[in-house]
Parts: C-alpha cells; sequence; structure tokens
C-alpha cells in the first residue's frame, strides 16, 4: 500500500478572506443556526469584512440578515459543502483490509444537501456502491464524522470504518 496523501481542494485559496470568514462562521455554528457577527471596528478590516460577506452572499455559500449593529448569518448548502473542502485535513490511505463507507438518508426536502453530497464524494475518489452508499479507500472517518456533526447532518449521515472480509 502506497503512502500517497490526499488533499480535498476548496474553490478558494488556503488563507484567502473568503476561506477564512467561511470557515469562522462555521466554526461558530453556522451551518446548523444563524450566527451573529459584529462589525469589525477598524474601517479598512470593515470594508474587507462587508467585501466578503457580500461576495459569499454573491455565491450563495451564506444567507446574510444586516441589522443595526451586527450581521447574521448562516451557511446556505453550498456555503456547508465549501466549508467542509475547507476544513477536511490531508488524508491517508487505510489499511489493505479497511475502508471508509459514508452512507445518508437525506430526506427530500434537502434534496440540495444530498446531490452535493453525492458530487463531493465521487470528486474525492469515492467509490458509488448504492446511490446512497459510497466507499473510499482513504482515511477520511474521523474527519467527515466531525464535519458532518458541525454543520448537523450526523442524523442523515453516517460514516464507518469497515474490515472488508475476505
Amino acid at each position: 500500500m502506497g503512502t500517497r496523501k490526499i488533499k480535498i481542494s476548496s474553490s478558494f485559496r488556503k488563507n484567502s478572506s473568503l476561506a477564512v470568514w467561511l470557515s469562522i462562521i462555521g466554526d461558530l455554528g453556522g451551518g446548523r443556526k444563524i450566527v451573529k457577527l459584529p462589525f469589525p471596528e477598524p474601517t479598512f478590516a470593515k470594508r474587507v469584512f462587508l467585501k466578503t460577506l457580500s461576495v459569499l452572499a454573491k455565491r450563495k455559500m451564506i444567507v446574510v440578515n444586516k441589522k443595526t449593529k451586527y450581521y447574521l448569518v448562516k451557511l446556505t448548502d453550498l456555503g456547508k459543502i465549501e466549508y467542509l473542502k475547507i476544513k477536511m485535513p490531508i488524508v491517508s490511505p487505510l489499511s489493505e483490509n479497511l475502508f471508509c463507507l459514508v452512507i445518508f438518508d437525506i430526506p427530500e426536502e434537502f434534496f440540495l444537501v444530498r446531490n452535493l453530497l453525492r458530487k463531493f464524494l465521487k470528486a474525492h475518489g469515492f467509490t458509488l456502491i448504492q446511490k446512497s452508499v459510497w466507499s473510499s479507500s482513504e482515511d477520511f472517518i474521523e474527519p467527515l464524522q466531525k464535519l458532518f456533526e458541525s454543520l448537523g447532518l450526523q442524523k442523515w449521515v453516517k460514516v464507518y470504518c469497515v474490515l472488508k472480509k475476505r
């Protein structure tokens, strides 16, 4: 077994303000609930902050509601997937007789999340077993479990480490 490592790539540069703010919103729980973001104090920081929120909203990654001294922000389904990509660490191959299994049953009303998750898994080397069952020989187990939990998807998406029976 090789020592190949995979890094899931985001559509943002790693340390761009878009990636940083999307990551902050997700870390604060913006995938599950509305997050309150106060205005930064220095004028320059405020301009960058507002421009970043505007771009994220135009790309349909967040929903923004402006209040007097703060913004209410929540990740959209696209934002959740991008957050997942940003937060995914470099992964290593599992041993020869193990594989990562992702099983999901996402309700029809969240079809966009379900379709984006399928595209995400396919794009990152997972193999389709059934429509909502995917496998990989890479060690995505712990990172995916943590991320699905942080996005509030753990009730619909399960990640397992499975031993191949010979």
